[in-house]
Order: structure tokens, then sequence, then C-alpha cells
């Protein structure tokens, strides 16, 4: 068992403590939604550098860049990994055109000025988180072209045969495999990579399909992904939804428009009225993407328990009783 920390209210979610490289325990965002382990350079210690660049970006207009480099990563209790491939990260900038969570002098990070590292400190600053550690069943590879190794959820290079599967709860990731008793469950896309992953895990595509109810719209399945890195229940599809201005947080699903979401073959796995509380009810519509997506946010993390396995290309979801509600304040946040 990992225990999960709360972050503050400029990232809500949750966040997860580890030592990198032996370096000091830090607390790194918890994102359902991305993949590998990206590292803030004060963050780690022992480590071996490549000269392989890596790079990712995000929902919040985030771009990190950085080298490949292999190293241990120990989560307390014990449970520490072998050599891992993770991201060591050189360089946090914003997306061309847009303000986002590591742009220096901006309300994220008045404090600190433009120069040398500004982006990363910016984030640490604001966010007081030292990096990102995505939990993804996907796989970055290394390079994009002819790649000699892949990026990828650390928990599978954890030194024991069942760290292949996990379980997000609202208190810890649950690692090792459970029995499906009460899980709704959902197969997964293979996908491939250039070396095999420890402990039997396989890399699998993110998202799965699932179908909605919310105003005139009536059960329309989109790809959607179940993302801690994410707030609220994200529309990026051209969907007509019935919008309506919120006070401070832009345009949302007019309260009180019943909302539900279910499996392909009709099982429910949410249903609520519509809200204003951040990742509890509130509903967005965000940009469309080439392949429609519905994000879910921590809007499903506070309603269930979520539940991966990567040796059988699984997630399930299994209602919590009584849910939970996490970081409620605020208007929310795209992802990561």
């Amino acid at each position: 068992m990992i225990p999960l920390g709360l972050n503050n209210d400029a990232k809500p979610g949750y966040h997860v403590t580890i030592s990198v490289g032996g370096a000091k325990a830090r607390p790194f965002l918890l994102d359902t939604g991305s993949s590998g382990l990206w590292v803030y350079p004060n963050a780690i210690g022992k480590h071996r550098s490549t000269t392989y660049a890596v790079t990712n970006s995000y929902g919040s207009g985030i771009v990190y860049d950085g080298v490949l480099a292999y190293t241990q990563v120990d989560f307390g209790n014990g449970i520490v990994t072998r050599d891992v491939p993770v991201a060591l990260v050189t360089k946090a900038t914003c997306k061309s055109g847009k303000v986002c969570p590591a742009q220096p002098g901006s309300s994220y990070c008045p404090s600190v000025k433009p120069g040398p590292n500004a982006g990363v400190k910016c984030l640490e600053s604001g966010r007081q988180l030292y990096g990102t550690f995505g939990a993804a069943l996907a796989a970055i590879p290394v390079p994009s072209t002819n790649p000699v190794d892949e990026l990828y959820n650390v928990i599978f290079a954890i030194a024991q045969p069942w760290a292949h599967a996990f379980a997000v709860t609202p208190g810890a990731l649950v690692v090792g495999e459970q029995s499906l008793k009460g899980y709704t469950t959902m197969r997964l896309t293979s996908a491939t990579v250039p070396k095999p992953l420890p402990n039997g895990a396989r890399a699998w595509e993110r998202d799965v399909q699932l179908c909605y109810t919310v105003g005139t719209l009536k059960h329309q399945c989109f790809a959607s992904l179940f993302d801690t890195g994410a707030s609220n229940v994200s529309f990026q599809a051209d969907v007509k939804l019935p919008l309506v201005p919120s006070a401070n947080c832009g345009d949302q699903v007019k309260p009180g428009t019943p909302f539900a979401v279910q499996t392909e073959d009709g099982t429910t796995i949410a249903s609520f009225k519509a809200g204003s509380l951040t990742n509890w009810n509130r509903i967005v519509a965000g940009k469309t993407k080439t392949t429609p997506q519905v994000n879910t946010g921590m809007t499903l993390f506070n309603r269930n328990t979520i539940y991966y396995d990567a040796k059988t290309g699984i997630v399930a979801i299994r209602p919590l009783h009584p849910p939970t509600h996490t970081a409620q304040s605020g208007c929310g946040t795209l992802s990561s």
C-alpha cells in the first residue's frame, strides 16, 4: 500500500511521496492520464543520464523537456523499484501563446522571476510538487523514432512479481492483484513497445469507451479517460450541452441537469445531477480534440475505486460507500 496525499488548491488531486535515486522524499502529482515519471532536477539523487531527449505536453499547457535517465524509486515501507527509466526534466515551459502553471511571474507563481529553470521553480512554488508520476498503462517510446526503451508507470518496476496491478483509492495506491467482485470491468486495447515491461506488465491504450446522458445528449459514446490529473468532467468533443455561465469559472453544464455514465453494455458507473463543485459535479466543455474524448477527471475517483491491471489489460470500477470529495475549492484545472 502506497499512501496518497491531497494536493494544495493550486492543483487539486492526489500526490505520491517518493524518493528518487536516494534523494529526499518529495511529493509528485499522481496522474493516471499520462505516462512515465517526470522528475525535477533537485528531486533526484543518484542516477545515470543518457543522451536521449524526451518531451511531453499536458492539457494544462505545460511542456516538459528533458533526458532519459535510469534510477531507483523508493516508495517507503520497503517498496523499491529496480533500475527504471525516468525523465529528468531540464526545462518546463508553456505551449505557445498560452499562460500555464510554468509561467514565471504569472498568478501561478508571482514571486518567481524569469531565468534558468524558472519554469520548474514556478511549478515547485505554485504547486508544491516536484514532478509528475504518470500512472497510465500506456508507454512513451524513447526516442520517438527507432526507440530503444520506453517511459512507463514505475509501479511496474517494483521488485515484486505482483506489481503489475494497482487500485486508486481515496487514501492509497493499493498495489497487487485484486478480486474483481463488485467491479465493472472494461477491456483495454494493447499497444506496441520496444522492450517488455517488468513483472509481466504490458502497455495498453489509455482510453475506454463510455456512454453519456446529459441534457438532450442521450447515451452518446466517446473514448474516455479516467484522469486524476484533471478536475471536472470535460467533454472534449463537438456536442451540444446545456451550458450556462458560472460566477467565476466560465461556462458549465446547468446545475440540476441529470448526468449519467454507462459502459457500452449499459452498466451505469456514475449518476448524479450537475452542479458547481469542483471534482464532484461540475461538467464543462473543453477544446474539441481530433478524436473526440471525455476526460472524467477526479470526479469519478471521488465516487469509485478504480483498478488497473497491466498484465491482463483491464480497468475496473467499483462504487465507494460512502463517496469522498477531495479538493473542492476553485474552478478546477485541465489535465496535469
